[in-house]
């Protein structure tokens, strides 16, 4: 989890990769990941719309390239 008080990151360019998690295409999403792409690279998990846990960071893998990874992409 993020330590308390002021953290000092580096540069944060605002994207996200957001992971939605729904039992169908029109579904609504049941459990939602938004993973900085940049900065502390942030990790925040949703479920049915509201925050389960305090934002996480430090993640080892990240999680950005973990999945770009699993999709395939380079």
């Amino acid at each position: 989890m993020f330590p308390p008080g002021a953290w000092h990151c580096p540069a944060d360019f605002g994207q996200d990769l957001t992971i939605s998690f729904a039992t169908s295409p029109a579904a609504t999403p049941f459990d939602v990941v938004v993973a900085g792409t940049s900065g502390c690279e942030g990790v925040q998990v949703q479920h049915l719309g509201r925050t389960v846990q305090p934002e996480l960071w430090g993640l080892e893998p990240p999680i950005v390239p973990f999945v770009e990874g699993e999709l395939g992409f380079s």
